[in-house]
């Protein structure tokens, strides 16, 4: 069986099955990707925004996803679990404790690649399977240690900062466009932390 790996965000409308796609039409078959969502809507189709823009990149059309809730048999399934946002890692963790060694969002993942790669770092000359166990390692041995993400610049209100609320905290987090993001900044955001994955799984 090929080494799975589940992407979770809230609905599993939007931001997972855009991940699950992106990914999958990369690195399948010989990796295995699922997405679930935290507050999942059973049966509801993937937004339609997410499987134009994905459709666009190359992937599949997402016309056979239907939402699904995340279940502790999908965690124990998984072989690396990338996730939305922060609260989704959170979730993830607290119903299966020992999957914190195998559970980062997306940016994170991509955050701690693009810093090991500064370094230096080179993937091993081994399989595409061998080479997601080496990166989940190489994701658990450095967490840790890899730099925080950077902060957020604090939003202009009228041509100036705004002074009357603080700038948003540094985060791992991909905003849901369903719920104060937007489409056109969070799916090219998506698609950056893919390409860094996959870039390093693929590398020669």
């Amino acid at each position: 069986m090929s080494p799975r790996v589940l992407l979770v965000c809230t609905a599993n409308i939007c931001r997972s099955p855009a991940a699950e796609l992106l990914l999958a039409a990369r690195l399948s078959p010989a990796l295995d990707f699922f997405s679930r969502g935290v507050r999942a809507i059973p049966g509801a189709p993937m937004c339609d925004v997410s499987a134009n823009w994905a459709l666009m990149q190359g992937a599949g059309s997402g016309q056979d996803h239907v939402s699904t809730q995340l279940e502790v048999a999908d965690i124990r399934a998984a072989t690396l679990i990338l996730t939305a946002g922060e609260r989704h890692k959170a979730k993830v963790i607290g119903m299966r404790p020992s999957a914190q060694v195998r559970t980062y969002t997306l940016r994170q993942a991509a955050r701690i690649i693009q810093w090991r790669t500064a370094q230096g770092m080179v993937p091993p000359p081994v399989s595409l399977q061998d080479r997601l166990m080496w990166l989940a390692e190489e994701l658990d041995t450095y967490r840790g240690v890899a730099p925080r993400p950077a902060a957020v610049a604090p939003a202009r209100s009228g041509g100036f900062f705004s002074r009357s609320a603080p700038p948003p905290a540094p985060s791992d987090s991909l905003m849901d466009p369903h719920e104060g993001g937007k489409h056109p900044e969070v799916l090219p955001q998506l698609i950056e932390t893919i390409d860094v994955i996959c870039d390093t799984l693929l590398a020669r």
